[in-house]
């Protein structure tokens, strides 16, 4: 740049170079830029043509074209952006607000001309553009904006200050609703991540600045949809409204994600100015109709074989029946019937796309829903069964797709428990078992925590005594040539299928964290209680250093702290709210104990839970699998 450039002669060589530079929008940019610097107008411009720039204009404006030649953009560069006629500032922290994005407030006004809300939750708030935009033009709301980013919560909390609204919002740091306190809102919203790994790979360069979880979906982009399905029931007063902004083509998936839980309905999906479905608002109706569970104690499975059998006609009618297994109590359906596995979806709150595991009792029941047997899963189940390991085998036609997720494969286990058999006999029947709790809580080993979670969702529990194992069972999927693929860690260990075949390996998932879960409880966050947690691997001491450092930080913080820990380092903290699952080491106690630990603080309110985790190896991974999801993946190890 020479000494004599004009706005005119500024304008039309930096709309060139940035054309050179792939930028989409040379002409436009190049204006907004230049009129920051000038602290004009865009108007002022076309006015002054001829103005001469002078050197410290043209220093300031070189700088700021470097960047955006960079394909830095321009909300970035300048710290602010236009959204629904407000200023908000925004950061490398936050996903710089889209003007798709307006469509999701302005479908949310619409609905407050007949029904205006008195309190709104943003999940996933980000700037805070969604909830201060909506409570700038609705002033008798008061909203709530959450974040699992702390540096983003700053910046949607500066806006908030600079619009006036600060006093009409809170902000609260959780992972979609975890850490979020207990009430009643009239409408959620949320513009969730919802771009594929493919996505991912083709990004404009100047959406790489914006910050990966606010825009990575998981691999197939659903994945914050299963989660705010899942968890936003609770905070939702029925009939209150609920509006997610979409990607291009996921409108079918997203509306059966939320539609069968069973709390939603969908009430109508709302095009953008492109004619891409852009919104879908749900209204969250009555969940289901309450039954009236009958809770039986069996004893001796003879004298009440009577009770077995009403059981058995339960489910083969289409209604749930919970029974208990060695690992921990599942919830029972007739597994192949289409209706009764929904049913199952909507008792737990559940996305229908994560698959059922069918019980059988015997090798002969497995026979009757498995396309063929290979000699590897032959010899599983001979050594292995009855007991803990469920085997992924090709599915007969007439499994539904609602109990396989959708997948051509089907997953089938005969538990090592004789009341659980007993029953399974007594339906003549495979019965669909995924653990009997609520999505994403901890699973019930005994019938009381079963009735905690299912009492008025189900028809009968058969409580059969504290489950022995008291983690899931580990689910295979055998590759042919004696080899078998570990797809989640459970009571059958690696060594033990090490003893019975010749090669043995972990998935992908399990490893790297990263590809497509292919087994159930492995798609979402799992096994969590409702406070936050904290996982510490190592040794005791380091265990023990560690956790009081946390501890004094919550202390300071506010906080009440609960304990899940070994004998031995419990012995270092005070007796309140603390659960010991046993003395350090003892993986098969804490197997036993984690999730009565974990429920027990349900009981007992805390507002952070700090837990001591196990090394990996043998029932380790099991373990340590189920508190990772608890922690929803928040694991120190020293």
């Amino acid at each position: 740049m020479n000494k004599l450039w004009t706005i005119g002669s500024l304008l039309q060589w930096t709309q060139e170079y940035f054309a050179q530079k792939g930028v989409d929008t040379p002409r436009l940019d190049a204006e907004i830029l230049l009129a920051h610097v000038l602290q004009k107008e865009r108007i002022y411009l076309y006015a002054h043509y001829d103005q001469p720039m002078n050197p410290p204009e043209l220093a300031a404006y070189r700088e700021m074209v470097k960047k955006r030649a960079g394909r830095l953009s321009v909300a970035h560069i300048l710290g602010t952006k236009a959204f629904m006629g407000l200023d908000f500032q925004v950061t490398t922290d936050v996903l710089v607000p889209r003007p798709e994005t307006e469509m999701l407030v302005e479908t949310m006004l619409d609905a407050a001309k007949s029904q205006p809300p008195a309190s709104i939750l943003d999940i996933g708030t980000g700037s805070g553009a969604i909830i201060l935009s909506l409570l700038h033009y609705l002033p008798e709301a008061a909203g709530t904006g959450v974040d699992i980013s702390p540096k983003a919560l700053a910046v949607a909390r500066q806006n908030g200050e600079a619009l006036g609204l600060a006093d009409r919002v809170t902000w609260v740091e959780s992972d979609v609703c975890a850490a979020l306190p207990e009430q009643r809102f009239d409408w959620i919203v949320s513009n969730p991540p919802y771009l594929t790994r493919d996505d991912m790979e083709r990004l404009q360069p100047e959406v790489r600045y914006d910050p990966p979880q606010a825009l990575f979906g998981g691999d197939d982009g659903l994945d914050a949809y299963r989660r705010i399905a899942e968890q936003s029931q609770a905070f939702l007063r029925l009939g209150g409204c609920c509006a997610v902004e979409i990607g291009a083509g996921q409108t079918e998936d997203v509306v059966r994600i939320f539609t069968d839980t069973g709390a939603y309905g969908h009430e109508k999906t709302v095009t953008d100015y492109g004619g891409i479905e852009r919104v879908i608002l749900f209204i969250r109706k009555e969940q289901m109709q309450m039954k009236q569970t009958k809770l039986v104690h069996i004893t001796d499975i003879e004298k009440d074989k009577a009770v077995l059998e009403e059981a058995g006609r339960i489910i083969r009618a289409g209604g749930l029946v919970v029974f208990p297994t060695e690992t921990v109590y599942g919830i029972g359906a007739n597994g192949l019937d289409a209706d009764a596995c929904r049913s199952i979806y909507a008792a737990k709150g559940r996305p229908s796309d994560n698959p059922l595991i069918l019980t059988v009792p015997d090798q002969h029941g497995a026979e009757k829903v498995a396309a063929c047997i290979t000699p590897t899963a032959k010899k599983l189940m001979d050594r292995f069964w009855p007991g803990p390991l469920t085997i992924i085998f090709p599915r007969q036609p007439q499994v539904p797709d609602a109990a396989t997720g959708g997948l051509d494969t089907v997953a089938l286990r005969c538990p090592d428990h004789d009341v659980c058999r007993a029953f399974l006999r007594c339906a003549d029947v495979p019965v669909a078992g995924p653990s009997a709790n609520l999505s994403t809580r901890p699973s019930p080993t005994t019938a009381e925590e079963v009735m905690h979670d299912m009492d008025g969702r189900v028809d009968m529990v058969i409580d059969g005594g504290p489950c022995c194992i008291g983690v899931e069972s580990t689910i295979v999927e055998c590759d042919g040539d004696d080899s078998v693929t570990i797809l989640r860690p459970g009571g059958i260990t690696m060594d033990m299928l090490k003893e019975v075949v010749t090669y043995v390996r972990l998935d992908t998932n399990l490893v790297t964290g990263q590809g497509a879960p292919k087994a159930p409880g492995m798609k979402y966050r799992h096994y969590a209680p409702s406070a936050p947690m904290t996982v510490v691997v190592g040794s005791e001491e380091a265990v023990t250093a560690k956790l009081k450092d946390l501890y004094e930080d919550a202390l300071a913080d506010g906080k009440t702290v609960g304990f899940l820990v070994s004998q031995e380092v419990g012995a270092h903290f005070p007796k309140d709210d603390m659960y010991i699952w046993g003395r350090r080491g003892d993986k098969v106690a804490l197997a036993n104990q984690l999730y009565t630990g974990l429920l027990s603080f349900d009981t007992d309110k805390v507002d952070l839970i700090l837990a001591e985790g196990v090394d990996g190896d043998g029932l380790g991974m099991a373990i340590m699998n189920r508190m990772k999801k608890a922690a929803g993946g928040n694991v120190i190890i020293l």
